[in-house]
């Protein structure tokens, strides 16, 4: 019986093991593939870089000269004459992202020939007024003038003139450059300036205001002002 409960036992106990590694095969064989490891990555940021062509301490860009139209005042009609379209100015997109570009005048100052024995008056002249011997005020005199920006739609970096037919209208009208290298990421703005006689106002003496500017007013400056923000995203449009 001795010999009979020792080999119960020593069975009990191989089943015991077998079943033990049959678990360990069975899960070994069923698991799971898993790995590990490390790693790294890098993000880039876009860069954000628009440039006005003409630096600041350069001179101004001439707008050429201009004068009023030879024509004689006639009633019921408003004298104006146009001077030459010029380039006055290049801006570049260099960023990773499209710039949405507005252009604004500002700083619009008439040049006195001798500001000091020939001021500007301090009253405004009328169609009725005495004005031999009288200067206007100069906010009159700037009225005269007018500064229209252009552009070309199809060729935004086209240096003719004449392509340059879309109007800029200042401090609103947007115009979308392209990212660096895209078709339309340069951008050259032109300008024409205008004399407008105030014929409406002053009937005929808006021939003696035009004489006025003529003989006193050398020149005037003028300040091109041009706001850039993003106008698209990386990675997308």
């Amino acid at each position: 019986m001795v010999k009979k409960k020792g080999i119960v036992s020593k069975l009990v106990l191989g089943l015991f093991v077998l079943t033990a590694l049959s678990f360990c095969f069975l899960g070994s064989t069923f698991a799971r593939f898993t790995s590990g490891g490390n790693g790294s990555a890098t993000a880039d940021i876009a860069k954000w870089d628009v440039s006005f062509g003409q630096e600041e301490e350069s001179e101004p860009v001439s707008l050429g000269m201009i004068s009023p139209l030879m024509n004689p005042y006639a009633a019921g009609t408003v004298r104006s004459h146009t001077g030459e379209k010029l380039k006055i100015a290049t801006i570049t997109n260099n960023s990773d992202v499209k710039a949405s570009v507005t252009i604004d005048l500002k700083d619009f100052v008439l040049n006195l020939v001798d500001a000091e024995s020939v001021p500007f008056g301090e009253e405004t002249w009328t169609e009725s007024s005495e004005v031999e011997g009288l200067a206007p005020t100069e906010a009159q005199a700037e009225s005269l003038f007018s500064i229209k920006l252009w552009y070309c739609g199809e060729d935004t970096d086209t240096d003719d003139p004449s392509k340059a037919t879309f109007v800029i209208e200042a401090g609103k009208s947007a115009i979308t450059l392209d990212a660096k290298g895209g078709d339309s990421s340069v951008l050259n703005i032109f300008a024409e300036i205008t004399w407008t006689s105030l014929d409406e106002k002053l009937q005929k003496n808006s021939d003696a205001l035009d004489t006025w500017v003529g003989k006193n007013v050398e020149g005037m400056n003028v300040s091109f002002v041009f706001t850039a923000v993003q106008a698209s995203e990386k990675p997308g449009v």
